[in-house]
């Protein structure tokens, strides 16, 4: 399961990098541990030669957290989420997460221990079974069980080949495009979870789905969620608004409502 933008570029990052391994590295096997991130003063560029797409970031990550990102199109809010897996240029300042830099970290590493999911993910023309786990380190038993969690099972058992049958976009709707993602996501147990714009107000079987994966597989998971829908950043325990490329507010999304923030997303009030 691979994003066409950000997740593809990591998939193909950890793919490709041999030349630098996770276990040369001075990372420990188990970073990040706890999903803690700090942005201290960032200035984020798409490449080097280009203008600032973020500035002067400063914001705070707790582990376990469920941080919200909102803010207009063309705000900034990929460009900033790219920024944890050196995607997006760090000019100036510093990320880190779980207190190391993420500049002195092959990008490979990165990658390949950070999940990051994208509205724009894809179904590749392989089997469900390859989709879910391209390493083939997970058993049937851990493969139904995350397809049942994200109520997909009844989905695949439908499909004469079962795991192994071969699938595409063609094949699936974009709601069970989505599901497979998540559990794709679920399968990688990674301490830190980037879900950017994947929230449609209409599609009530994702929204179920993610609020019972808050609640119990991601409960001590750092979320980051990218989404301008008011009802779900309630559920997070921070959120943060971006405009041009600058934080413009941050803080207990209910607060923000509460004092009628004319930065958060519109919500009805009682």
């Amino acid at each position: 399961m691979l994003c066409l933008t950000v997740f593809r570029y990591c998939w193909l990052i950890v793919k490709y990098s041999s030349h630098v391994s996770a276990e040369k590295s001075d990372v420990p096997a188990d970073w990040p541990r706890s999903g803690c991130i700090s942005y201290s003063n960032v200035t984020l560029k798409i490449s080097p030669n280009e203008e600032s797409v973020i500035t002067e970031a400063n914001f705070t990550v707790s582990s376990g957290d469920k941080f919200g990102i909102c803010g207009a199109a063309g705000s900034g809010k990929s460009t900033l989420i790219m920024g944890l897996a050196r995607v997006s240029d760090v000019s100036h300042g510093k990320v880190i997460i779980d207190g190391l830099d993420i500049t002195d970290i092959p990008t490979n590493i990165i990658c390949s221990r950070l999940t990051i999911i994208t509205q724009d993910a894809a179904v590749l023309h392989q089997t469900v079974r390859f989709n879910l786990c391209p390493d083939g380190a997970k058993s049937d038993a851990e493969l139904w069980k995350v397809l049942e969690t994200v109520e997909l099972k009844d989905v695949v058992e439908t499909f004469p080949g079962k795991l192994d049958q071969v699938i595409s976009e063609e094949h699936i709707n974009s709601t069970e495009k989505q599901q497979l993602i998540l559990a794709y996501a679920l399968l990688r147990e990674s301490s830190i979870v980037v879900l950017d714009d994947v929230i449609r107000p209409e599609n009530n079987t994702i929204r179920c789905v993610l609020d019972k994966l808050f609640c119990q597989n991601w409960k001590q998971t750092t979320v980051i969620i990218v989404t301008n829908q008011a009802d779900f950043l309630l559920t997070t325990t921070q959120t943060l608004v971006l405009e041009s490329g600058r934080i413009i507010e941050q803080g207990q999304p209910a607060a923000m409502v509460k004092n009628r923030s004319p930065f958060f997303p519109p919500v009805n009030l009682p």
